[in-house]
């Protein structure tokens, strides 16, 4: 038995190493632009970089995080249930179903591309001379043809994880950024082409990851130990109402969860800001040590997602029980860790992160809450991987709601540091223990499932708060 806990232990941690290589590499995108433009000769194109990227990041990267951030969750554990149940008819169809919706979605921020420029740079305020502001909407409107590709990535970040191959994944995510940094020499730099070449090179390497997944895909697919026939697209599977209507009300709830989670980020910066420009540093530079944490959560929870949706697809809720008590021990463990880190390093960790003595001073009487930190971040974060592989996102919804109303019932009592920073906890605290106390249906769920046909093809309601 021991042995056995061994195994499955090691077994996250093949699967979720990779994911977190991948994570750490992806701010290197925006980073690789931001350091060639910086040593353009004319200093006005690294303003219009910051003027583009303003107006960019509220239509790609924080929606991605709120609303395109389906893509991602709401094909996971469909996909892991295929791939468990052995159903390669719908485990081709989930990735061609997610690409094509994330082409869509992409081709359409593109076509509109001038409109939504002049919106959203009619939204950055004091805006620079009319040249810089020229030279950012080309890199913006540039930039945007990239989309269709930027987000289909995500679709096939997705279905790679979810068959158990977070390797290529994270060859995915490395090729983006290899590609990107050289293409931005070449293209903005040595051939002159300025900051409209630095976008071309990042619009290019979207495509030529996005065209590196989807071989990927096929290769893999075709590998797949229990394929045993010639693999072809069955389009009427594709597009069958039962799984779109299903695929939306996955997509729907993932996308309401989403707006709960930012809505507790953005309330907790504006009490943050209302304690003052001190608070708001100390704050911002306390939650990078949340954004660290994340790094590592992600990876282990997308280990859990595709061995819970693997577990569920063969109908063996013990595997589930099992796979979710080493995902939690692992939880656990590395919670522990970033704690012992953080109460060793942590002045250290926020000396390095600003040199301004009052902030560091203001964070540093802040900084016990981050020891408290790591073990509920993990449990939370580990739990929604657990239920993302279940293809329950309704449950995590609700947890999230309530949740939300928690932080914002605790957050808003009275305008204080250590108030704030509590409400942040017992929201981590309160996702953790909803979605902990509806794990028991999940397994009962596949119980009777298994008596009635044997693999899960369908999200059961979620028990009624």
């Amino acid at each position: 038995m021991a042995d056995n806990f061994t195994a499955r232990l090691q077994r996250i941690f093949h699967l979720a190493w990779p994911s977190i290589l991948s994570e750490l590499s992806t701010p290197l995108l925006g980073l690789v632009d931001t350091v060639v433009v910086g040593h353009f000769a004319d200093a006005e194109d690294l303003a219009a970089l910051a003027l583009a990227i303003a107006a960019y990041n509220p239509l790609i990267d924080l929606p991605i995080q709120v609303v395109f951030n389906f893509l991602r969750m709401g094909f996971g554990g469909v996909i892991a249930q295929a791939a468990g149940a052995r159903d390669v008819e719908e485990l081709v169809a989930c990735s061609v179903r997610g690409i094509l919706l994330g082409l869509a979605v992409g081709l359409t921020l593109s076509m509109a591309r001038e409109v939504l420029a002049s919106l959203l740079f009619g939204m950055v305020l004091h805006q620079p001379d009319p040249e810089t502001t020229m030279v950012a909407q080309s890199y913006f409107q540039c930039r945007i043809l990239g989309a269709p590709a930027a987000l289909s990535n995500y679709v096939v970040q997705a279905w790679l994880i979810n068959v158990q191959r977070t390797d290529i994944a994270m060859a995915q995510n490395v090729l983006l950024n290899l590609c990107n940094a050289v293409l931005c020499v070449v293209l903005g730099y040595v051939l002159d082409g300025g900051i409209v070449g630095v976008a071309w090179a990042t619009v290019l390497s979207n495509y030529l990851a996005f065209a590196f997944g989807v071989m990927q895909i096929s290769r893999v697919a075709h590998t797949l130990p229990w394929v045993k026939a010639p693999l072809a697209i069955n389009w009427h599977l594709v597009f069958q109402p039962q799984r779109l209507l299903r695929l939306a009300s996955l997509n729907g709830n993932v996308v309401l969860r989403s707006i709960c989670m930012m809505t507790i980020v953005t309330d907790f910066t504006s009490l943050s800001a209302k304690l003052g420009s001190s608070a708001l540093a100390a704050n911002n530079l306390l939650m990078q040590l949340q954004m660290l944490i994340s790094f590592g959560a992600d990876g282990f929870a997308n280990a859990g997602e595709a061995l819970v949706g693997e577990a569920i697809g063969q109908g063996d809720p013990r595997k589930v029980r099992r796979t979710v008590q080493a995902l939690l021990t692992w939880g656990f463990l590395l919670g522990l860790g970033f704690t012992l880190l953080f109460m060793v390093f942590g002045h250290q960790i926020l000396g390095v992160l600003t040199s301004h003595q009052e902030v560091l001073h203001y964070a540093s009487i802040y900084l016990p809450w981050q020891w408290a930190a790591p073990t509920l971040s993990f449990t939370a974060y580990l739990m929604d991987g657990v239920f993302v592989g279940a293809a329950r996102p309704s449950s995590m919804r609700d947890a999230t709601f309530l949740a939300m109303l928690v932080f914002c019932a605790i957050a808003h009592i009275s305008p204080d540091n250590n108030l704030l920073w509590a409400a942040y906890m017992l929201h981590l605290i309160t996702r953790a223990a909803v979605l902990g106390y509806w794990y028991p249906a999940v397994e009962e769920f596949i119980f009777h499932l298994v008596d009635r046909c044997g693999s899960i093809q369908a999200e059961q309601p979620t028990p009624a708060l």
